[in-house]
Formats: C-alpha cells, structure tokens, sequence
C-alpha cells in the first residue's frame, strides 16, 4: 500500500522509544499533538487496535512518567494498549517492568523482549538468553494484562 502498511493489518503501533534521542525523540507534548495522525492512519486503512507508544527504559525519561504524561496530553485518543519494550536478563526483572506498567491500567504489548543487559553477561549468550526464555514465557503467559508478546 502506499501508506506502507501491510493489507489486512489489525493493529497499529506508535511511535518508537520516544523517549530515546536516537528512537523517535519526542516529549509526551508532541507525540500527543501527532497522535490524531496515527489515529486517522488506523481509521483510513480499518485497523481497529491502537497502541501507545512503545517504551523502553532511558536517561532522559522514565517511560512510565513519559506516558503519563503523554495519556495526560492526550485526553480522548484511542490508545487500546501499552507497548513495552523489555531488555530485563531475570523473571525479576521483567515483573518489575510488568508491575510498573501494569499501573496505567491497559493492555501491556511487550513488542521487544531480550536479555541485553551488560550488567547480567551470563545471560547474553545463546545459552542465557534461552535461560531468560524459560523464565520469561511462562510469566507472560500467566499474566492476564499482557496481551501479546513478541520475542
């Protein structure tokens, strides 16, 4: 299509890691301000799912204060789920990143999940990451507020 969106998509994801200067650098305040946009790409191409922003952890914001204040600007805009990106290497990990934004009270994507860490080397090789995958699917799947994930 000439949107770039794939024929038949159902849901559409927001913009990348906003709150990374690399990703999509924008504040809470414009990504609101562009959200009517990507809610009307959603309605011109009958894509009925709408997630946030995806987020991941950074200096420059905390993803849960970013979104608050990003859902904040944003009253009234479609925004059916959170997506979260995860880069925890222990189940602990990611529970915390799942509690945190548990509290904005959607649906959690998690679109990346990896161990990539450098706190946790024991984890970054093949043999760890399938480590962390033993820990990490189970948990998602028993979580009722995690809708998809995305390996």
């Amino acid at each position: 299509q000439a949107d770039g969106l794939p024929e038949g998509s159902k849901a559409l994801l927001g913009f990348n890691e906003p709150n990374f200067p690399n990703q999509a650098n924008l504040d809470p305040h414009t990504a609101a301000l562009h959200w009517k946009d990507v809610e009307k790409l959603a309605e011109d191409n009958n894509i009925s799912t709408i997630v946030s922003p995806s987020m991941n952890y950074h200096e420059s914001m905390d993803p849960i204060e970013w979104l608050e204040q990003f859902l904040g600007h944003c009253n009234g805009c479609k925004v059916d789920a959170i997506g979260i990106h995860v880069f925890a290497c222990y189940a602990a990990g990611l529970k915390y990143h799942l509690d945190r934004y548990r509290a904005l009270g959607k649906p959690m994507w998690i679109t990346e999940i990896a161990c990539s860490d450098w706190q946790s080397p024991e984890r970054l090789s093949a043999e760890g990451q399938m480590a962390y995958m033993r820990e990490a699917i189970p948990l998602l799947e028993a979580d009722e507020d995690v809708q998809r994930y995305a390996w």
